[in-house]
């Protein structure tokens, strides 16, 4: 199984996807997408690690996220069409099987449950010191933004993690208030 993100499909239903999923090789440092491209695929980890890179307001580069084998990254561009935030690097040779999003518009209509597969909880094993540190603000300042969002539902706040139970509703949120 290339991607835990196939976990809760049956195998007939992981064939399907992979069917349409296309093998991408990259090389050691090779942009897999860039900040501001369009968020249209999905790419599921097969082998390799991958990184994400934002660019600081200071104009540095700052690696926020490392995937591996059977891990997965660009699963917004699923759910809400927009330009990528972050650019994603090989650190390594690795491969990936890339889902575009035209590809997973089709499989909802024959599969309507991989919906779920997208739209499940998403744990993030950070601190808030960590959140705070990644948006260049205060603890306390991060804390009071995850509570609120804990009680709109968006997401529950656990020791040393993070749990998002509604990622488009959060996108949309950060977008709304940048």
């Amino acid at each position: 199984m290339p991607s835990r993100l196939l976990d809760t499909l049956d195998e007939a239903e992981q064939r399907q996807v992979l069917a349409v999923a296309r093998r991408r090789r990259f090389k050691r440092n090779e942009v897999v997408f860039h900040d501001g491209d369009p968020g249209d695929t999905l790419h599921l980890i097969i082998r390799g690690y991958f990184a994400i890179r934002i660019t600081t307001p200071e104009g540095n580069q700052a690696m926020i996220r490392v995937f591996g084998p059977g891990d997965f990254f660009g699963e917004l561009a699923m759910l809400s069409p927009g330009q990528r935030r972050g650019s994603a690097v090989s650190l390594e040779e690795g491969e990936t099987l890339s889902l575009h999003r035209e590809d997973f518009q089709i499989l909802r209509t024959t599969i309507p449950r991989i919906n779920d597969v997208l739209t499940g909880p998403v744990v993030i094993p950070l601190t808030q010191d960590h959140i705070a540190q990644l948006a260049g603000t205060t603890r306390p300042t991060a804390n009071r933004v995850l509570r609120m969002c804990e009680e709109d539902g968006l997401l529950s706040l656990a020791r040393a993690r993070i749990e998002v139970h509604d990622p488009s509703s959060l996108r949309r949120r950060a977008h709304k208030n940048q």
